[in-house]
């Protein structure tokens, strides 16, 4: 995948988090983030088809928010800046969980070799040490392919609406769609979920890791002066994911 110097390198990571459900794309959050001051750019559509912006840094998780031509204030910008932070660590782990194994807090335990529907993995487990993310009673299971060296499967048990750890049965998704960007970085762009009913997938359309940005291209995507899409018709509800 690069490895953790190869991670180090980019400063922009930019992609697109859209969840699709029996080929229907039922939303799509588009992100931005200058990984050396922590400034970060999310912008989407809520559920009453309005478009909205949110610029904001992630250490501080302070910032400014428009809906529609409208900035936001009080109540309703601390709303904002606390759905984008929420999206900002939903999404990002979706995309990167591979370089977030040594962050601090992180537990692993290496579980040995699975087969797996006639494929070998060596499966890792990530446990979270207390106010570890949003929600570190969360588990995974990251399979790693013995043939690419690559995470081609995951599992994972949410912790409950209580904070405590989770009972349920593993989710299953397969990890696919693998491509390189332009910083060399390998990202897996689609994940399709393993179970009955609705056949769902988390999808990255966009997928990219630059090392090679100006100041002034930052400039223009950290305090952007186009003006925001018109309103649109109404999306549906995206499929929750976890954090």
């Amino acid at each position: 995948m690069a490895g953790r110097e190869g991670f180090a390198a980019p400063r922009l990571p930019r992609f697109d988090f859209a969840p699709v459900r029996d080929g229907k794309v039922t939303g799509s959050y588009h992100h931005w983030w200058d990984r050396h001051r922590g400034a970060y750019r999310l912008e989407g559509v809520n559920k009453e088809g309005v478009p909205y912006r949110v610029l904001f840094d992630v250490n501080t998780k302070q910032g400014r928010a428009w809906l529609g031509e409208r900035e936001l204030a009080g109540e309703e910008l601390a709303n904002q800046l606390e759905g984008a932070y929420g999206r900002f660590i939903n999404d990002t782990y979706w995309l990167l969980m591979p370089w977030k194994w040594l962050d601090p807090g992180v537990n692993l335990a290496y579980e040995g070799k699975k087969t797996v529907d006639g494929s070998e993995y060596e499966v890792v487990t990530l446990s979270f040490e207390s106010g570890v993310g949003l929600t570190s009673n969360d588990r995974y299971w990251a399979y790693v392919s013995t043939k690419t060296n690559l995470i081609e499967r995951w599992e994972y048990v949410l912790e409950t609406k209580e904070g405590t750890p989770g009972t349920a049965e593993p989710t299953a998704w397969t990890w696919e769609g693998w491509k390189e960007t332009a910083a060399g970085v390998k990202l897996s762009t689609d994940r399709r979920r393993l179970a009955e009913g609705p056949v769902v997938h988390i999808t990255f359309p966009v997928a990219e890791m630059r090392a090679d940005v100006t100041d002034a291209e930052l400039a223009s995507i950290f305090n952007p002066t186009v003006p925001l899409p018109p309103a649109t018709t109404p999306a549906p509800a995206p499929t929750p994911a976890p954090t």
